[in-house]
């Protein structure tokens, strides 16, 4: 509950899509007793979102970012957005093969060079732009294999793929907004998915 109204005071729409993506990947992949805990976890925060929200400091504000979704095209943070990926996908294409790590983020501070940015509103275009066409689609590509590859672990080990599963499908989801690889945001989404791998997982899957 904490985590749930923590996530609205943020009026990060990021962070709320993918935390929906992650608890319905668990859902869908993890047993029956799961299920259940997560059912009544959702009432609890339905109701607690109509009766709880409105008389907090902020609402209003959380409650005109939730409306934004009804007109996209009419957001000012979407259409900036939409404007980056073209700018970035123009310099990809220009710079095929990337124009390496300290580019971007944090790195900029380093290189005091005029071709960085240090703010990256596009994960997926941040590879393209760091390593280049080839290796930045490998990366996401190999993301891609371990996401299908959890989804067919979570078929029979029930205790650590379905958290990793729903880890590597909000990964993938929130790389549309930053590039979340890096960093302790990146270690914390590797060190979940891995619990997958654990040797206890494997051993469990074994027997």
């Amino acid at each position: 509950m904490i985590v749930a109204f923590a996530l609205l005071l943020t009026l990060v729409r990021v962070g709320w899509i993918s935390s929906i993506i992650m608890i319905v990947a668990y859902f869908a992949r993890s047993h029956l007793k799961s299920k259940v805990q997560l059912l009544i976890l959702a009432v609890f925060l339905a109701l607690a979102y109509v009766f709880v929200l409105p008389a907090l400091p902020g609402a209003s504000e959380v409650s005109s970012r939730i409306s934004t979704f009804e007109s996209l095209e009419e957001d000012h943070s979407f259409n900036e957005r939409l404007l980056f990926a073209k700018y970035i996908i123009s310099d990809v294409v220009s710079h095929p093969i990337g124009r390496g790590i300290g580019s971007s983020g944090l790195g900029v501070k380093l290189t005091q060079s005029a071709d960085t940015l240090k703010v990256f509103d596009n994960g997926y275009l941040n590879l393209f732009y760091l390593f280049g066409l080839p290796l930045g689609l490998g990366v996401i590509l190999m993301l891609i294999y371990i996401f299908f590859l959890l989804f067919k672990i979570s078929n029979t080990d029930k205790m650590y793929a379905p958290i990793s599963f729903a880890a590597i499908s909000a990964t993938l989801f929130l790389l549309l907004g930053s590039n979340v690889l890096s960093g302790l945001t990146g270690y914390i989404l590797m060190l979940v998915i891995s619990f997958a791998f654990s040797h206890t997982s494997i051993k469990r899957r074994d027997m």
